[in-house]
């Protein structure tokens, strides 16, 4: 019987669970978090000498059976096969590698191969990637490990009534995005030599208004008000500070920031590099406001002793890079401390736009710095200026 961080280790795990705290400590646990952890560990160990299972007998389905039986006894922690990854780290460095016997199915290996598809061919971001991912799927699903037809016999009939079902009370962004995942997939299934009988060209486009909506902005005093909501005295305000200068002054997207690695920053230079929509890389001159904020983050709240090489990472052990989402996540959190509502971080982005439209810069010059590829994209930003707008407008017959 071993006792590490207050949990008392007996079973399998026992001689590993000294290393595991290491490790805990090592990526940047409370001593808190590392005793919850180290619990799960114990418990672990415990049913694994109950199961009469070895350490060399970890299998990734031994663990889900694990869970499952955990799952079942009400535990709300340490549920999913992510919280064994400290664990099985420390066994690979010692010889024991956790074995992947799960087979994929007919689906995913379909989906993994689209997936490549859109990145490497397609040049697609990761986040769009996800996104055709997950709006495809039921299809592939449903033919492909369902019905175990294959899409030989697919045909324009099969494709409408799939989008109808898909598309049904959605917004028109969101019947937009599946018809561009089903194109792309029907135009994957033709290069992976599939014998289509229907073309991308068959998919019916989704109804909606292009350049409807008025782009979102923040005024000057919600922009200040937001930024004012940092705060800067912690870790996380300094980082979120620094997140939304990149958001706000420069007008990045949020996947673009969360990509941000520390060797795009050139600070003799006064510049950095970018990586935008469809793996296209600029470079950007970094103004001293936001210059100054990724300094004070990066040598006061960056977390220190991990490998990481993106700028922005979690405050919270492990530390992993930040996603797109944790950062529209961090705006939102902010906004709400402010009392300015639901803010999302690509509104920044707009703010970024119509500020330097009001500032004298020209659309051309706008789209630009947001790395637009069409001049169809900028032009929505044509709309902003609502009193220069009035000037060419109309009266309206029924206020004569």
């Amino acid at each position: 019987m071993l006792k590490v961080l207050r949990s008392l280790i007996v079973g399998p795990l026992e001689d590993y669970a000294p290393a595991v705290a290491e490790e805990l400590a090592r990526v940047g646990y409370t001593s808190s978090s590392a005793g919850q952890h180290m619990a799960f560990v114990a418990h672990l160990s415990r049913w694994m000498e109950g199961e009469h299972h070895a350490v060399e007998d970890l299998t990734d389905v031994v663990l889900e059976k694990y869970f499952n039986t955990r799952r079942a006894a009400g535990y709300v922690n340490y549920r999913t096969m992510k919280a064994a990854r400290p664990l099985c780290r420390v066994l690979a460095t010692r010889g024991v590698v956790v074995t992947l016997r799960t087979v994929p199915t007919a689906s995913q290996l379909l989906l993994d191969r689209f997936g490549e598809y859109l990145t490497r061919v397609r040049g697609l971001a990761a986040g769009t990637v996800t996104g055709y991912i997950g709006r495809i799927r039921p299809l592939v699903v449903a033919r492909l490990d369902t019905a175990a037809v294959g899409f030989d016999g697919l045909t324009s009939i099969d494709v409408h009534r799939f989008l109808a079902e898909r598309c049904a009370g959605e917004a028109a962004s969101s019947a937009q995005l599946c018809v561009s995942a089903v194109r792309s997939f029907l135009g994957f299934l033709h290069l992976d030599g599939t014998a289509l009988s229907v073309s991308a060209a068959a998919v019916p486009s989704a109804a909606g208004w292009s350049q409807a909506a008025l782009p979102k902005d923040l005024t000057a005093a919600a922009l200040a008000a937001l930024l004012a909501g940092c705060d800067r005295d912690t870790a996380g305000g300094r980082r979120d500070y620094a997140v939304m200068l990149l958001l706000c002054r420069i007008g990045m997207r949020a996947g673009e920031v969360a990509g941000l690695e520390l060797s795009d920053l050139h600070w003799s230079a006064g510049e950095f590099v970018v990586r935008g929509k469809g793996n296209h890389l600029a470079r950007l001159p970094l103004p001293t406001e936001v210059g100054e904020a990724l300094v004070e983050y990066l040598r006061y709240a960056r977390p220190i002793g991990n490998h990481h090489t993106a700028v922005f990472l979690g405050h919270k052990a492990p530390h992993n890079p930040m996603s797109s989402s944790g950062l529209s996540s961090a705006v939102a959190r902010t906004a709400r401390r402010a009392g300015l509502g639901m803010i999302h971080a690509h509104r920044l982005r707009h703010t970024a736009a119509t500020q330097m439209l009001r500032g004298g810069s020209s659309l051309a010059e706008v789209g630009l710095v947001l790395r637009h590829q069409r001049q169809l994209t900028t032009a929505i930003y044509a709309k902003v200026d609502r009193e220069a707008l009035r000037g060419i407008t109309r009266a309206w017959p029924g206020a004569l």
